[in-house]
């Protein structure tokens, strides 16, 4: 009969043992899982503020002979944005488009 109490004594202790060791378990399994969470969280964030930005960026690829090609395309942003041109741009841009005038009648003659 003490033989059966002291063995369930020992299985209590176990238990009780056992019952511990899953309580801590269960608050280190919490703090990793808040830990986790907030790290998620700031990925999630961060994932989202790339999203916004990129679909704001566009990259693009000017092909074309000298500068000619370039300074157009800013230019014709320019005017779509509503963008104002200074004096000293106009000026540098009828330069320009004397230039371009010349080139395509050049072309045109040697055609």
């Amino acid at each position: 009969n003490q033989m059966r109490k002291d063995k369930n004594r020992i299985i209590t202790k176990i238990k009780n043992n056992i019952r511990k060791e899953q309580r801590i378990n269960e608050k280190i399994e919490n703090k990793l899982g808040k830990e986790q969470r907030r790290r998620n969280s700031e990925i999630e964030k961060q994932l989202r503020k790339d999203k916004v930005d990129t679909r704001s960026e566009m990259q693009i690829l000017l092909l074309g002979t000298g500068e000619f090609v370039k300074s157009r395309f800013i230019n014709q942003m320019k005017i779509v944005t509503g963008a104002s041109f200074s004096l000293a741009e106009l000026k540098a841009y009828t330069i320009l488009v004397y230039q371009l005038i010349i080139l395509a009648m050049q072309s045109l003659i040697r055609s």
